[in-house]
């Protein structure tokens, strides 16, 4: 089948989501990462392409929930837009907070977050380093789990992992990422195992805030991530 027959090009209008809310098997688009000439003659993209995925709402609950509480226009990536945000440099992608996948992040658009920084590391810029590789791949798994898809986070965190960390690093980040996996994969002796890892490491600046997070985690352990992410580190003292 050519894959040029996936290059759908629906667009819900708000007023037609609302009348279908109710009915049990409507159908939300989202993008997806399609890797094929077809789809890019299709998209008109250089090198990669996205294309319109329909996602049950039913296998997405809570992403679902976090996406209506957001404007619906401000979480779609039109062609152009990504072709421009696939072309930004690394460090202007990954932390600017006024480009990149940042501002998607920051009006709750968690899974097109995700799928973008996919995107970008899947069409990966040749200046690409293993850190920023290592960082977007964190930040990735992180929106995925704050859309409240676990096993998808915990397989793009587990990419985060340094394989040349070693005891004198001035960041434990291994143990950060690992805290972090525990946490998602509902795994409390772990979690609080790497805690104490982490509160022993050196007290770096870095050590400190990610311990912050990590005692986060560790308060509201029932809690979804965004939440214990976002709202339980204890206060500065």
């Amino acid at each position: 089948m050519d894959v040029v027959n996936l290059c759908i090009g629906v667009w819900i209008s708000q007023h037609k989501m609302q009348q279908r809310q109710n009915a049990q098997n409507w159908l939300y688009c989202r993008f997806v990462v399609i890797t094929s000439s077809s789809m890019r003659k299709c998209m008109n993209l250089k090198v990669f392409s996205v294309a319109l995925l329909l996602i049950c709402p039913a296998n997405f609950a809570h992403a679902e929930k976090v996406k209506s509480q957001t404007n619906a226009d401000t979480c779609i990536i039109q062609p152009s837009q990504l072709e421009s945000l696939l072309a930004l440099p690394t460090a202007k992608f990954d932390q600017d907070q006024s480009g990149g996948w940042r501002p998607y992040s920051q009006n709750g658009c968690y899974l097109q977050g995700a799928m973008l920084i996919d995107a970008y590391v899947a069409d990966k810029p040749a200046k690409m380093t293993e850190t920023d590789h290592r960082n977007l791949s964190f930040h990735a798994g992180q929106l995925y789990a704050k859309a409240g898809l676990k096993k998808i986070a915990v397989r793009r965190i587990m990419l985060s992992l340094s394989l040349h960390e070693d005891a004198n690093s001035e960041l434990d980040w291994n143990t950060y990422v690992l805290a972090t996996i525990a946490f998602l994969q509902g795994d409390r002796r772990e979690l609080t195992h790497q805690r104490a890892q982490l509160s022993a490491a050196k007290p770096t600046l870095g050590n400190k805030i990610n311990l912050g997070v990590v005692d986060g985690l560790v308060s509201c352990f029932d809690k979804p991530y965004d939440e214990a992410y976002l709202k339980c580190r204890p206060t500065a003292k």
